[in-house]
């Protein structure tokens, strides 16, 4: 049975208990730790987790495959680090709130940054995702 889910403004709330997004994505809320590069990276995390829920809930409402759920899912996690990293690089990152930062990485043409080390199919499928992310962001 999957949990009431409301939106209040860009933030979901999940109500407590087994649910879609839990199983989708278990560790969520272990993914601003797992981006981060200091302890000061994680409220940034959790700011970009509150940009992201919306869309991952979105997701799963699209009657995509679990597989498909997942590939969007890691490329979701892949995009959080990247931008901890951008925040770092750039000091002026740090003067916008986290949904204007994704926002500025991310168009419904090029998709989003490019990834290191990752091959040209990967590359398109992440561009997808955030292409996805952006049309999304850009309704909400």
């Amino acid at each position: 049975m999957a949990s009431k889910r409301k939106i209040v403004g860009n933030t979901a709330i999940v109500t407590p208990g087994s649910s879609d997004l839990e199983r989708l994505v278990p560790d969520l809320q272990n993914w601003p730790k797992s981006w981060s590069l200091e302890e000061q990276d994680i409220p940034f995390g959790q700011d970009l987790v509150k940009v992201f829920t919306p869309y991952l809930l979105n997701l799963l409402d699209s009657g995509y495959s679990r597989k498909t759920l997942h590939q969007h899912r890691d490329f979701i996690w892949m995009f959080g680090g990247r931008l901890v990293e951008e925040r770092q690089l750039y000091r002026e990152l740090r003067k916008l709130d986290a949904r204007s930062i994704v926002l500025r990485y991310i168009d419904e043409q090029d998709g989003g940054p490019l990834l290191d080390d990752r091959s040209e199919r990967e590359q398109g499928l992440f561009d997808a995702t955030c292409r996805k992310l952006c049309r999304f962001l850009n309704v909400a």
